[in-house]
């Protein structure tokens, strides 16, 4: 695949700017961490540290020489290694994490998610060809304080493609650690091919909370690269205008690297952007506004063009409330652009109702979508065998190429899928007059009805039971 398509929504005088400001941002009113464990840290690092006020701030010379320790390129390990850049210059992708809510297959009732949702969103991931990886919804039905633990325990034991941890608190973080740590054998094996990477994520506007910052201080011990990820809202946690809550995010993606390499250079890196705005007729906040996909779609493509790591972009998010026209026009607009302007990892696959919400059949609409998008990115190949001149000189007289040479070499090379609807009226009537969403539907049924045994040997899922119980003990109050 050779991608020949891509968008710049900044002018390169733009990307310097607003860059240039993110440096002196940190530099000025800096970053409030809170944690004092990692400001001892910081400030042995060189950062300027008030205790009191939790406050940090980092010199232009600190910020250029910490960038200059990040990785530019990267391994994520699984069932199927993800490479960074990408090798046919496409891009990765990623199911929703942290959702709180399930919408039913067969009801479309959204209802809290629980511990089983976990394990079949998970496992319909792996099944997926183009959901390069996966991540875990909130498991309802689990104790507040550890289902992280409980969730990411059933991806393990139901997916062997890589998966990015979501930490709920700072006191869940190592145990996290352990349990990747046990899933790939030792804690040396998962240094030397990383099966999990994890999220930080800065609290807007530029506040670092305690897990955030734990996720800094423990991931580089255990190799695990980290996504330093923004979640602004432009209107609430962001300036409104979409150029201010570029700046700010791309602030906080750049605090988030520059205390990983601080705490451990060299330590594997991904930026997460995510652009939120808020609606001032309601007060929700979406994801997949116009100005979302913009602010999105140009914060790509900056730090892309100078923070020189992977990046990860919520592109495939819907404002939606359920697998509709409107989530697939928002997926298909906003995951365009966003795929256009550069990202990695093209995150959100399955999520609706603004990020509080998974769909098992929107995951497999979204696979669809996914093939589709990455298609387009290929651009087109010309060179002598696809111009057909010899068949233009020599076909073009019997008024079709039906039995061209060039014909059968090439007719199994357009995109193709099952779901794709390309038969005639009375086929698809005789079959139900099924539209995508049923025939998204009935595939789901078909993996219901043959679910897939556990992955892992029964030694690593005792000790991920110990581990659980353990923070059970610790944690549950």
């Amino acid at each position: 695949m050779r991608a020949n398509l891509s968008l710049k929504l900044l002018s390169s005088q733009e990307v310097a700017i607003i860059y240039e400001k993110a440096v002196q941002v940190l530099a000025t009113i800096g970053i409030t961490v809170e944690h004092a464990q990692a400001l001892d840290v910081l400030e042995k690092a060189g950062a300027q540290v008030n205790h009191a006020s939790q406050k940090v701030t980092f010199s232009r010379e600190l910020t250029e020489a910490a960038l200059r320790t990040c990785p530019r390129t990267l391994r994520l390990g699984g069932s199927h290694d993800l490479y960074f850049p990408h090798p046919e210059g496409s891009f990765h992708t990623r199911g929703g994490t942290g959702a709180p809510c399930y919408i039913e297959a067969e009801t479309l009732l959204c209802r809290s998610s629980t511990l089983a949702d976990v394990a079949e969103f998970g496992q319909l991931a792996d099944r997926l060809d183009r959901i390069s990886s996966v991540t875990f919804p909130t498991a309802g039905d689990m104790p507040q304080a550890t289902a992280d633990l409980h969730a990411f325990k059933a991806l393990l034991e139901g997916t062997a493609k890589h998966i990015t941890i979501q930490p709920f608190s700072a006191a869940s973080v190592t145990y996290l650690l352990e349990m990747a740590a046990v899933a790939s054998d030792s804690p040396g094996k998962l240094r030397e091919r990383p099966i999990v990477s994890i999220i930080t994520a800065a609290r807007s506007p530029l506040q670092f909370e305690p897990w955030a910052t734990e996720v800094i201080l423990r991931a580089p011990r255990y190799g695990v690269p980290i996504h330093a990820c923004t979640l602004g809202s432009a209107g609430a946690t962001a300036p409104i205008t979409t150029a201010g809550a570029v700046l700010q995010g791309a602030a906080e993606i750049l605090a988030g690297m520059v205390m990983t390499q601080l705490v451990q250079p060299g330590t594997p890196l991904i930026a997460g952007p995510s652009f939120y705005t808020l609606d001032m007729k309601t007060g929700a906040t979406v994801d997949s506004s116009v100005e979302a996909a913009l602010g999105l779609a140009a914060l790509t493509q900056l730090i892309k063009e100078t923070l020189h790591v992977p990046v990860r972009s919520m592109g495939l998010g819907s404002d939606s409330l359920v697998p509709d026209g409107q989530a697939l026009m928002q997926k298909s607009t906003k995951g365009l652009l966003v795929a256009l302007s550069g990202c990695d990892i093209l995150d959100g696959a399955g999520r609706v109702d603004s990020a509080k919400a998974l769909s098992p059949v929107q995951l497999i609409m979204d696979d669809l979508l996914i093939g589709i998008l990455q298609r387009t990115l290929s651009g087109l190949t010309v060179d002598a065998e696809t111009l057909a001149w010899n068949e233009i000189m020599q076909g073009a007289s019997a008024g079709h190429y039906l039995a061209s040479a060039h014909t059968l070499r090439h007719c199994r090379e357009a995109f193709q899928s099952e779901l794709i609807l390309n038969q005639p009226r009375d086929t698809w009537a005789a079959a139900g007059s099924k539209d995508l969403y049923h025939r998204a539907l009935d595939k789901y049924y078909e993996f219901k009805r043959d679910p897939k045994p556990g992955i892992l040997p029964d030694v690593a899922v005792r000790e991920l039971q110990r581990i659980v119980e353990k923070a059970d003990t610790s944690l549950v109050s």
